[in-house]
């Protein structure tokens, strides 16, 4: 899942290079043993929870991909198959919702709206179908 998942090999490897490399550089400088262990296990403690937080923010940057007709309430576009007039049937109108392009079924309580007409959206029926009208 998405969760924040610190025990990972990932992150255990991680731990243990920083561990590693910081020991070695603290004895090639001298530092005390103790000393040398408590920041070796410091900074990898450090890196490990640093690469999870990372995984775990990036895990975070997801989107379903799922359209929601909702969205294009109020959105503007349009028409790519005319519309017949006073909702007596259907045809296609062409518009940007949820960062895509989108070829969604409308019809119109006015005149029938030709291909190119530029339209806006006003109601939704029956969750799937656009009602427009012209801007």
């Amino acid at each position: 899942g998405g969760g924040f998942h610190l025990l990972t090999f990932r992150n255990i490897v991680i731990f243990l290079v920083g561990f590693g490399w910081t020991g070695i550089t603290g004895t090639r400088y001298g530092l005390n043993g103790v000393l040398n262990l408590m920041l070796s296990f410091g900074v990898g403690a450090l890196l490990m929870f640093m690469v999870a937080g990372v995984y775990y923010f990036l895990s975070k940057m997801t989107e379903s991909g799922t359209f929601n007709i909702r969205n294009a309430l109020g959105a503007t576009g349009t028409v790519y198959i005319p519309i017949p007039g006073k909702r007596s049937g259907m045809g296609q109108v062409q518009l940007t919702a949820q960062g895509s392009v989108r070829e969604i079924e409308a019809m119109t309580d006015a005149e029938e709206l030709p291909t190119g007409t530029l339209v806006k959206v006003t109601e939704i029926v029956n969750n799937q179908i656009l009602v427009v009208e012209k801007v």
